[in-house]
Order: structure tokens, then sequence, then C-alpha cells
């Protein structure tokens, strides 16, 4: 992922993009998907606010805790894409 316009200038609305493709070799299309969004700042007014999210094959979870993330809780906790 190319970040150089925002370390050019960090003040300014920059969209950053990833990419998945799936393996050629991948047919399985029973697989179980974590997708996870969050926000953080102050918004226009008081502030930038960044804006994250990412997928997760359901059988990398493991790697996510190895890495020491937070586990999911409350409300959504049970649900799976």
């Amino acid at each position: 992922m190319d970040i150089s316009e925002f370390e050019k200038n960090s003040l300014s609305n920059i969209i950053l993009r990833s990419t998945y493709t799936p393996s050629a070799n991948d047919n399985d299309t029973d697989k179980s998907f974590f997708l996870g969004i969050d926000e953080a700042g102050r918004g226009p007014v008081l502030g930038p606010m960044v804006y994250s999210a990412f997928f997760c094959d359901e059988n990398h979870l493991s790697i996510l805790s190895d890495l020491g993330c937070a586990e999911v809780t409350g409300e959504f906790s049970n649900y799976h894409f």
C-alpha cells in the first residue's frame, strides 16, 4: 500500500486502499470471514477522523490473538461474514 501522499501531508483527506485477491485455487465458498470497522478522532470541527476497516478469514483469527488484538465483545461478537 502506497502511503507516500499521506506522509507528504497528513492533514489533508487521503484515501488509502488495499486489495484482496483470492487465490486462483481458492474455490471454497463456505469460508467465514470477520469484518471490523473502527474510527477514532473528534471530527471536522475539533480535529481529524481516522477510519479503518479490515476482514479476516476465520481460519486466521489465531494470528490476531497472537498479535495481541482485542477480542470482539458485545452485541456484534457472534456475527460472521
